[in-house]
């Protein structure tokens, strides 16, 4: 009798923390999710996927969540159906960058190799650029842009965390140099060329480029990322040709910028749970067919351009 009750109170015992231990549980896996990294992101990637799917649920279109795991290592983008066809014109411009940064830090061991005059540095850029086909979608504009941007964005940084704070003005190889919003240029470059106002200046942007570690570094990191997002290209145009989205409702874009892994990049169908009405389903088979093409587009450009 004895040995009965005590069974029968075990049971129930059992029973009634059964309620506790899963909300334990929940709790335990709420607060391994809520760990940050040296980055302040998410620090485990599958909470961060997790993360990004709820969100996705909530808001449709494009979430992007980046510097995710232990070591800062991963980016990831998650896509509905509907927003889809902006990935081709997501990878384009995030390809572009990175190439401009190569040629960038091409272009600067370029001039420090050959000695290079101040007073020739247009006319060589833009041979420079012919020359190799890697960057035969960069023009000269578009590199002393970015250059101009970074140098900009490198000064102004500088002077905010030595100054605490503050509005400053625009400084670009040590001289005063004038923004035009409207025209999206500094006053140095006009007509996609160095005037003499500037020629001085920007040469000692490349001098400063050569000689940075940290873009040094960056240049690996740039290499990455292109070997990383062709991967990306070719992967979803993998899963486009075998219809792979049918069985699925959103599209997952995985990197990888740690150069000792051979993760690279990875796209993944995942079902994440999102409801589209009828009359959006009829349009997927064309927006895939759409994206298929711009992915190989950008596939060819690659190859044209000899970056392997």
């Amino acid at each position: 009798m004895l040995k009965k009750f005590l069974s029968t109170l075990l049971i129930f015992t059992i029973l009634g923390l059964s309620p506790f231990f899963k909300t334990a549980n929940a709790r335990d896996k709420l607060n391994f999710c809520e760990k940050k990294n040296k980055c302040g992101s998410t620090e485990d990637l599958v909470c961060a996927i997790t993360q990004a799917q709820e969100k996705l649920q909530q808001i449709g279109g494009y979430i992007n969540l980046n510097e995710i795991g232990k070591n800062c290592e991963y980016d990831i983008s998650l896509w509905d159906y509907n927003s889809i066809g902006d990935l081709p014109t997501i990878l384009r411009k995030n390809l572009e960058m990175a190439k401009t940064n190569v040629a960038i830090n091409d272009f600067a061991r370029f001039i420090e190799d050959k000695k290079v005059s101040p007073n020739n540095l247009n006319e060589t850029l833009s041979d420079f650029l012919k020359s190799d086909s890697r960057f035969a979608s960069i023009s000269t504009k578009q590199l002393l842009n970015s250059l101009f941007e970074r140098d900009r964005a490198k000064k102004e940084h500088n002077k905010l965390k030595l100054l605490g704070g503050g509005t400053l003005g625009l400084g670009v190889g040590g001289a005063l140099t004038l923004a035009f919003p409207f025209l999206g240029v500094p006053l140095t470059l006009l007509g996609g060329s160095i005037t003499a106002l500037g020629s001085l200046a920007t040469y000692e942007m490349f001098d400063s480029w050569q000689t940075s570690k940290s873009n040094r570094i960056e240049l690996k990191q740039n290499l990455i990322k292109i070997r990383n997002y062709i991967s990306a290209a070719k992967h979803f145009l993998s899963h486009i040709n075998n219809a792979d989205w049918s069985t699925a409702d959103s599209v997952l874009l995985q990197v990888n910028s740690d150069e000792k892994s051979a993760e690279g990049a990875i796209v993944t169908m995942l079902k994440s749970k999102l409801n589209y009405t009828d009359e959006e389903k009829q349009k997927f088979n064309d927006r895939f067919n759409t994206v298929k093409t711009d992915l190989e587009q950008i596939i060819d450009q690659y190859k044209s351009e000899k970056w392997d």
